[in-house]
């Protein structure tokens, strides 16, 4: 698996885990990142 799979199923389990909302996470995660930072969009 690719590191970026890695992080989002480690983000899905924690987020579960916290009773979270994995969609309202990530909207939470890019929001704070774009367009700022052009790195965060940068394919590895």
């Amino acid at each position: 698996m690719s590191k970026r799979t890695d992080r989002l199923l480690s983000a899905h389990t924690t987020c579960r885990l916290q009773r979270r909302s994995l969609h309202a996470y990530l909207i939470d995660l890019l929001s704070a990142h774009a367009p700022s930072d052009p790195v965060m969009w940068k394919s590895t």
